[in-house]
């Protein structure tokens, strides 16, 4: 195994290494006042540590690396890291570092071959890694420094080096840390996933477009008058979604690997009321922006704007509304994005797994009267998903949002000036109660960063320069765009 990182390589051990090792271990020690000098003990003979390193040369290398060589651009052979286990910990190595040769320290060098090693780990499935050193190390500490690690544990006056007292001190950090202080090019797999992803959506948008225009011709031709009933045009466009889009959004995400949450606990009845209100609070403040907006665009482009959803609903009797809104919708829709798109978006971590679904539920509405409490929502709901790891929970809460929005609201504001004072008070309370709970509830949020090696700008990045993730949004804006008309 080889891995290039600038002008420095960290690679598999060679037989042609074994000489420089030696002549570390018994001539040129210089090293050795830096790497634990108070455990030193007397230089072997050259036989033995010639022995030695060749059967470490000889013996096959385990599937995560533990021991890296360090070279130049050119081959010259410099140094080397090691990893160890730590007493008591599980969830990553301590790892050390030696560049043996003194005229190669400096420059980055050190830097490029630890932060390659940690980020091989972290890639390798730890979420920490450690590295132990002594207060009279100052390079070490400043490498620590630099690679995100933060003292975990310090020792007083307890190591003893040529006759002074030093700290002992313990470093970690974590992939979050590490990956804000060292950045990465993303890998061409890490790439497909987002583009993917992006290709997905526009299929989904796409097939059911195309799907609602073919079953159009056929009604034409075979029914003409199902094409003036609002049931079978409901009919027809749930057919289309979950008939003909789902099918190939679920086929182009195949070979993307699917992840269950990282970590999620059994809710609560307390846990699940709180949900509850946040759907739909933050879901009527996100239908105020949607409307606010809406009326900036119409006074800004001498434009009239006609919501699909209404013109969808009109006159469409409410146990078909029920049917479709309340069953249909939030099973398949909650199956689309809360389990086949949110679990090949769970690696690049939670935070960005529950943005990048909102985002991708409120464009597939193509609505921008849909988009901003589609949004809100869909990032609650996504968040459930994360912290509980059960679908049928996500469904049963779009169910009550929908059923709320579509039949109970609608019913009370059509149901005289005391129903709709009521349905108006009830909407403001839930809109109250939900920033509370936001406001409150945030900073108790713990979501896991994720097993991919990227920074979060990174991940911004690559998903703004993904193909599909364009196409998507030319899609999606392009149709919401098509309501307005003059």
């Amino acid at each position: 195994m080889e891995i290039k990182r600038g002008d420095i390589v960290i690679r598999d051990m060679l037989s042609s290494d074994v000489a420089d090792h030696v002549r570390w271990r018994t001539v040129d020690t210089e090293w050795m006042n830096w790497d634990a000098p108070w455990l030193q003990e007397p230089p072997a003979s050259s036989s033995a540590v010639e022995h030695k390193m060749r059967m470490l040369a000889a013996a096959p290398p385990p599937a995560v690396r533990t021991r890296f060589e360090i070279a130049t651009a050119d081959g010259l052979h410099i140094g080397w890291m090691n990893s160890y286990p730590l007493d008591g910990v599980r969830d990553g190595p301590a790892i050390g570092i030696d560049i043996a040769e003194p005229r190669f320290r400096g420059e980055g060098r050190g830097e490029k071959a630890f932060s390659a090693f940690i980020h091989y780990l972290f890639s390798s499935g730890c979420t920490a890694v450690y590295t132990e050193t002594w207060s009279g190390n100052f390079p070490m500490i400043r490498l620590a420094g630099k690679c995100g690690f933060e003292m975990l544990q310090r020792g007083h006056s307890d190591l003893e080096v040529r006759g002074e007292r030093f700290d002992s001190l313990l470093f970690r950090v974590t992939r979050e840390s590490f990956y804000e202080k060292q950045q990465f090019e993303p890998t061409p797999d890490l790439k497909r996933i987002l583009n993917r992803c992006g290709w997905a959506l526009v299929s989904l948008i796409g097939c059911a477009q195309a799907g609602a225009v073919l079953l159009a011709l056929l009604a034409a031709l075979l029914a003409p008058e199902l094409l003036n009933s609002p049931v079978a045009a409901l009919a027809l466009s749930a057919i289309t979604l979950y008939g003909f889009g789902l099918p190939v959004f679920s086929y182009v995400l195949r070979k993307v690997p699917a992840a269950s949450p990282l970590s999620h606990e059994r809710p609560g009845s307390m846990f699940l009321l709180k949900l509850l209100v946040l759907c739909l609070g933050m879901g009527y403040l996100g239908q105020l922006a949607g409307t606010a907006v809406i009326q900036f665009l119409e006074k800004l482009l001498h434009y009239s704007y006609q919501n699909p959803l209404d013109s969808a609903v009109q006159d469409v009797p409410a146990a078909a509304v029920f049917l479709f809104a309340v069953v249909l919708a939030p099973i398949f829709e909650e199956l689309m994005f809360r389990r086949i798109l949110l679990s090949r978006l769970i690696p690049f971590g939670e935070e960005f797994a529950i943005s990048f679904s909102a985002l991708a539920f409120g464009l597939f509405h193509c609505n921008i009267g849909q988009f901003f409490y589609a949004y809100t929502v869909g990032a609650i709901l996504a968040y459930a998903a994360v912290s509980t790891g059960r679908l049928h929970i996500c469904i049963l809460l779009h169910a009550c949002f929908n059923l709320v929005g579509s039949l109970l609201l609608p019913t009370l504001l059509r149901s005289g000036q005391s129903a709709a004072l009521f349905a108006s008070l009830s909407a403001l309370a839930l809109m109250g109660a939900a920033l509370v709970l936001f406001t409150r509830g945030r900073s108790r949020i713990h979501l896991h960063p994720g097993t991919l090696p990227l920074s979060d700008g990174q991940k911004v990045l690559l998903t703004l320069r993904s193909p599909g993730i364009a196409a998507f949004l030319a899609l999606s804006i392009g149709l919401a765009a098509w309501a307005f008309r003059g």
